[in-house]
């Protein structure tokens, strides 16, 4: 199966018509888990009953607030929601 794949802060061709937020943090700003886990719950999307966030919005957070993609995916982890649009192809 051949996926495509996408630069950072695009939505990959077939991916869920989700798009993407704009967000806004201090950049000296220090975020703890639960202030990561409000702004992850603000951008996540429910559909079927499941929390999904996309891989663009992710990488959008990271970029614009101090934290890492790994934080970003442990507190996705941690509430049970979804990566989609995978921008390298790892999730569906």
């Amino acid at each position: 199966m051949e996926r495509a794949v996408s630069a950072p802060g695009t939505i990959p061709a077939g991916a869920p018509e989700f798009g993407v937020l704009l967000l806004e943090c201090k950049e000296a700003q220090i975020m703890d888990a639960d202030e990561l886990a409000k702004i992850v719950e603000e951008h996540a999307i429910e559909k079927d009953g499941t929390n999904r966030l996309t891989c663009a919005a992710a990488f959008e957070i990271a970029e614009n607030c101090p934290v890492t993609l790994m934080e970003i995916g442990e507190s996705c982890n941690r509430q049970g929601i979804k990566i989609v649009g995978c921008q390298l192809g790892c999730f569906e």
